[in-house]
């Protein structure tokens, strides 16, 4: 079997590795509070959720937060996972607003005695305990964003199978990859408030845009494999669909249109470091540590892959380190 390569660029200096013990008692403490909900009951439950490592992942995408909110992120990236585990492909019908509501004011129409409602109250209480009113809305809305496009998704497989139209897999996928929530968190993890303003900034609405797409199309490369096995949607799939070319040349795609986004990234993020000053450059460094720290995390997650087999072609994925003054 022949190989094809593909190749993923990022700037080396957007790559920050996590100290290696950083992970550690996040990932303790995320067990012990998980379970003290009720939500590890089954050795399946406690085994899936070991296989997440959510001490490495609130450590991968965040490598410089605040240490103390560690253990609140791995505690959510469980509880996460754990939730779209449950209703990814069949969509929480009914349910769609609870986890907004309980991040928002701890009430809402969710039954205070379900074990996962009460996991996420308690969690928004931490939220309001340390940021803004502002932020909390943001998030509790992109949270529910989420929520809502997992039916979206369900819906759509439901109506198009795996053959789901390029521009309708990205629409839906821009909420469920879920990059709008790990943008609001680099404001929680490092303890830090983007002014209200920065949001009508032109240049920043289209950062934040690129880093939402930046993040599908890594998800979608790394994920082929998987989704393929379980008869669901990719990018992939829909680009050698709608433009008639094999596997290979539809990984090529995905991989220039990253690349193409990235590139679009650094001249946009120069011109808004020359309007906003240094006070942008922590959240700007921050971005660029969760992106390749969402890569590094696919790059050995379980569901993901850097190699995968299609039309009797392995298609291996390479990361390509380079200096940022190099792809403008």
């Amino acid at each position: 079997m022949s190989t094809h390569h593909a190749i993923l660029h990022y700037p080396d200096e957007w790559v920050l590795a996590p100290d290696p013990e950083l992970h550690e008692e996040p990932e303790r403490l995320s067990c012990g509070w998980l379970a003290s909900h009720g939500l590890l009951e089954t050795a399946a439950l406690r085994e899936a959720n070991l296989s997440q490592v959510n001490g490495h992942v609130a450590a991968d995408f965040y490598p410089l937060g605040l240490r103390e909110r560690m253990p609140i992120m791995a505690a959510f990236c469980g509880l996460w996972y754990l939730h779209d585990n449950k209703y990814e492909g069949v969509g929480a019908y009914g349910r769609e607003s609870w986890i907004r509501q309980a991040i928002l004011d701890g009430h809402g129409d969710y039954p205070s005695e379900d074990p996962e409602m009460r996991a996420w109250t308690d969690y928004g209480a931490e939220l309001r305990s340390l940021m803004s009113g502002r932020w909390v809305e943001r998030y509790a809305n992109h949270m529910r964003g989420w929520e809502i496009s997992v039916i979206d998704e369900a819906e759509a497989m439901k109506a198009t199978g795996i053959y789901t139209g390029v521009e309708q897999l990205l629409a839906v996928r821009r909420q469920t990859v879920g990059m709008h929530i790990i943008a609001d968190l680099i404001e929680f993890m490092y303890g830090r408030e983007l002014p209200a303003a920065i949001f009508e900034q032109q240049e920043f609405q289209e950062l934040w845009r690129l880093f939402v797409d930046l993040g599908v199309i890594d998800n979608e490369l790394f994920s082929y494999t998987t989704d393929l096995h379980n008869r669901w949607y990719n990018l992939i799939t829909s680009l050698a669909h709608e433009r008639h070319c094999t596997i290979p040349e539809a990984f090529d795609i995905a991989c220039d249109l990253h690349n193409a986004h990235l590139d679009r990234w650094l001249t946009v993020e120069r011109h808004l470091r020359e309007v906003e000053g240094p006070g942008i450059d922590w959240w700007l460094n921050a971005a660029h540590y969760a992106l390749t720290g969402g890569v590094i995390r696919n790059s050995r997650a379980p569901r993901y892959s850097l190699s995968h087999g299609a039309d009797d072609v392995t298609v291996q994925l390479h990361l390509s380190w380079q200096r940022a003054d190099s792809h403008v």
